[in-house]
């Protein structure tokens, strides 16, 4: 029986690009990545060169892994069309706990164009959940296809409309887990090629303040992050008031929605 390939949502991330490289050269499945372009996205050029500089370098090493490796398909998320009811989940279950927006379009997303049993990369938030997370990781089941979805659950029917389309292949991995696994199997210098800085600053490198970059100095990564970018980190870190507005997520959601405003 023909193996199905993984539809990966990929974003030249250090989650996903672990998930393509560990289905490519440990599983050795064929993989459907899939990116959407996001125009308003900062890091829209890096992620794009990310993802080339890393096929190219898989292929370089590992030739054989080209059979398992589909070409990726693109979609433009200004082609995502609303979806109000979708969209009124999400608003209910964001005051109960915070987590990116990101996650409510790429759920229309993955509706709309029918893609099935998405590979969404979160990992294993070891210490405080926060975010995606915190919403997903008490309601994960394993199906027998061994992928964990979202249940559904009485009392959990927002977490499941937002999320219950996607799989979760490396909820219990950590970053430092990933590492070790790339370790391991001489991949680690390719997974470096990843980006993960959703702000880049004006010298094109990581910024330091923004989530993924503070989950990384945070999160044993801290080397990914140049000098610049480190001293930033410290700065916000020293003037960051975010772990006592959490406490309120409608107050934390509004100025994050604010922030968002004035960045458009």
């Amino acid at each position: 029986m023909k193996t199905m390939p993984a539809n990966l949502l990929n974003t030249g991330g250090w989650d996903s690009t672990f998930r393509l490289l560990q289905l490519l050269l440990i599983e050795k499945r064929p993989v459907q990545p899939i990116y959407i372009l996001d125009p308003e996205r900062w890091s829209l050029p890096q992620e794009l060169q990310a993802m080339a500089k890393i096929k190219n370098a898989v292929l370089a090493r590992f030739p054989e892994a080209e059979e398992y490796l589909l070409p990726t398909i693109m979609y433009d998320r200004t082609d995502v069309k609303p979806d109000p009811e979708l969209a009124d989940h999400a608003e209910k279950l964001v005051k109960k706990i915070h987590f990116g927006g990101q996650y409510e379009w790429l759920a229309r997303a993955t509706k709309q164009f029918g893609i099935e049993n998405a590979e969404i990369c979160i990992e294993n938030d070891f210490g405080q959940p926060v975010g995606c997370y915190a919403t997903v990781h008490t309601l994960l089941e394993e199906g027998q296809d061994g992928m964990r979805r979202v249940a559904e659950r009485e009392g959990h029917e927002h977490e499941f409309a937002v999320f219950g389309m996607f799989t979760f292949p490396i909820v219990t991995l950590t970053k430092v887990d990933m590492k070790e696994i790339a370790q391991q199997h001489d991949f680690l210098d390719i997974l470096e090629m990843s980006w993960f800085c959703h702000r880049p600053n004006f010298l094109g490198e990581a910024c330091g303040t923004c989530n993924p970059c503070r989950i990384a100095m945070s999160h044993g990564m801290a080397h990914r992050v140049p000098p610049l970018g480190r001293f930033c980190y410290r700065v916000a870190t020293i003037l960051d008031i975010r772990p006592l507005v959490r406490k309120w997520p409608a107050l934390f959601n509004l100025l994050k929605r604010i922030k968002g405003g004035r960045a458009s």
